[in-house]
């Protein structure tokens, strides 16, 4: 039968080492009696009797001095190291001295300290850990209770909000004074699963802030919700690019419709009519449907349809005394301006047509109409290059909506890699605008001492994790020895963003358009012939021997309508040319491509 214990420190009783010694003594003094009963005369026995005391009274002595000593001191050093881990105290070394049951006591005491303190190490080390992801995290975290009060938040949120903690959510910084209505973290207490939602805020300076919301629910051991954690990410830039861009849009809208003269938007290369204003279909007498129809050679004359061919191929363009023909047969004289802009994804040119006809009916000296606004090259430039971070922005928001309409979790590594990838692609918007300003007025360009391979690694920083969300496996095979060369390294970095998006796209076509899992770019840079070269190659469709020589031309492009710009390779060939380079290209219809940059090495001053 197995009797319960009673949990609680082990203590040795008082006199416990007396008593055992006074016990072996009776049982040696008993046996001497015995002994002598039996075998001795009377005198001899009283001998022995005394004897036998004397000798009980030091066997009694000398087996407590020994468990005093040597077993109940070595018990409570042992108990009080016992007690000295539980309080956390793990350096204390415990040493067996002997092999008996003391001694393996001893060496278990010591192994478990040992494993005790490296399991609280780990234990350590991983709150640690959590804490560090928890205040390092890029967006803002609160956790709440049932209340909807605020337990706990992270730094970054703490730094645009204030200390709030033990104050209700909705007041804390939605400027509330109850609850949402659609309350994602009431859902998340009732039903334990992850929401999402978009909110807007309010900062402690006042400022508005629009986020991307969700929450996780907090358990404990019992498996009971006892508080949930809410995840925002600050969308305000993005919101509020988005309110620009509509403004944008209907400020466009205004000035085209209400221009006093006739205005179209043709397509760059076909001509199509894509749009008119209300003064074009006034003045023409066709509709807009009609007008949709046709390209822009149907209304004009066969004697100067070459002339507005040239159009496509000029950034910005006059030309005078155009023959028009309207609806009812009736001829017409126009000034045409035009601008090349983008549209509806599409290259389109801007077609202002101010009608002379009745200068030139009464024999009057042609004055030129006033100059009217157009977009120079700056602009133009910007809209098509745009394109690309602006698809991106879409795309993610597009994801973001997605979930959101699902009621899917949007994994934290996921919402944190696109909300940086947006916020690097207004990075990049920046520097393209300032960029193709250069680039666009042949400015001075000042050359400082760059290393290749940090101009690669920094394209790598925008592009690095799109490449991974397209599944395309990179190799940097980069020479770290190089010398550095006389360029800038924004421009350079430029340079090689573009020839990674071509990469990209021309994988993601040959994919489409041939299979085949085999996804690669590769980038290699090393010294050859006093030069210093960078090489990247794809395994991606191929350019065509047909278009190879016009790669390089402004606004060419191989890839489908709405997609490609045309800008990326001339303003790469622009910026190595500026800096004493060259581009060569090696391409295989189908089997990929390879762009071969060469700088001349930095020359010691004389």
């Amino acid at each position: 039968m197995v009797r319960n214990l009673k949990k609680g420190p082990i203590k040795l009783k008082k006199g416990l080492s007396f008593k055992l010694g006074l016990s072996l003594g009776l049982i040696v003094f008993v046996a001497i009696l015995g002994f002598a009963s039996y075998c001795m005369h009377a005198h001899e026995r009283q001998k022995m009797v005394i004897l036998a005391f004397i000798l009980l009274i030091f066997i009694s002595t000398a087996v407590g001095l020994y468990i005093l000593f040597f077993i109940n001191r070595s018990l409570k050093q042992l108990l009080s190291r016992t007690r000295q881990i539980a309080q956390g105290d793990y350096e204390q070394e415990i040493i067996a001295y002997t092999n008996d049951e003391i001694g393996q006591l001893a060496q278990s005491l010591s192994e478990m300290q040992k494993e005790i303190k490296t399991k609280t190490l780990q234990l350590q080390r991983t709150i640690n850990e959590f804490q560090t992801l928890f205040e390092s995290v890029p967006c803002y975290i609160t956790v709440q209770d049932k209340n909807f009060k605020i337990l706990r938040t992270n730094k970054e949120w703490a730094r645009d909000f204030g200390d709030r903690i033990g104050e209700y959510c909705y007041a804390a910084y939605k400027g509330r004074g109850t609850k949402c209505a659609d309350c994602i973290v009431e859902k998340t207490f009732k039903d334990g699963k992850i929401h999402t939602s978009e909110e807007i805020g309010k900062k402690k300076d006042g400022s508005i802030a629009h986020f991307i919301v969700s929450t996780a629910p907090i358990r404990n051991e019992k498996d009971e919700i006892v508080a949930v954690m809410e995840m925002s990410t600050d969308v305000t830039i993005l919101r509020l690019l988005e309110d620009e861009l509509k403004k944008s849009e209907e400020k466009y809208r205004h000035l085209f419709n209400n221009d006093p003269n006739p205005i179209f938007v043709i397509h760059q290369e076909s001509l199509q009519i894509l749009d008119a204003n209300q003064r074009a279909i006034e003045h023409y007498g066709y509709t807009k449907s009609e007008l949709q129809k046709m390209t822009f050679l149907d209304i004009v004359s066969p004697r100067d349809r070459i002339r507005i061919k040239s159009l496509s191929a000029n950034k910005s363009s006059i030309l005078d005394k155009i023959q028009h023909v309207k609806k009812d047969g009736n001829l017409i004289y126009v000034d045409i301006r035009s601008s090349p802009v983008e549209y509806l994804k599409h290259n389109a040119l801007i077609i202002t047509a101010s009608d002379i006809t009745e200068r030139l009916q009464t024999e009057q000296q042609l004055v030129q109409a006033g100059k009217m606004a157009t977009l120079g090259e700056m602009s133009a430039g910007v809209a098509h290059e745009l394109n690309q971070p602006l698809s991106v922005i879409k795309t993610g928001t597009n994801f973001f909506m997605d979930k959101i309409k699902k009621g899917e979790r949007i994994e934290e590594n996921a919402l944190k890699t696109i909300a940086q990838e947006m916020d690097a692609q207004v990075d990049r918007a920046t520097k393209i605008i300032n960029h193709l300003r250069e680039f666009g007025r042949k400015t001075d360009i000042t050359k400082v001492e760059v290393q290749l391979n940090e101009c690669i690694k920094g394209a790598f920083t925008m592009l690095g994790r799109q490449l991974e969300l397209h599944q395309i496996k990179v190799v940097l095979d980069l020479n770290e020895q190089l010398p550095p060369i006389m360029a800038d390294m924004n421009r350079l970095e430029q340079v090689f963003i573009n020839m990674i998006i071509n990469a990209r796209d021309a994988i993601e076509e040959r994919v489409k358009r041939l299979g085949g899992d085999e996804q690669i770019l590769t980038i290699r840079t090393s010294l050859k012939d006093g030069s210093v070269v960078a090489e990247v190659s794809d395994t991606g469709i191929g350019i065509p021997d047909d278009v190879k020589g016009r790669i390089f031309e402004p606004f060419f492009t191989t890839k489908e309508v709405g997609k490609g710009t045309g800008l990326g390779l001339p303003i790469s060939y622009g910026i190595v040319r500026d800096f004493d380079g060259t581009i060569e290209v090696e391409s295989k219809f189908g089997k990929g491509t390879t762009f071969r940059l060469r700088f001349p090495v930095k020359t010691s001053p004389q």
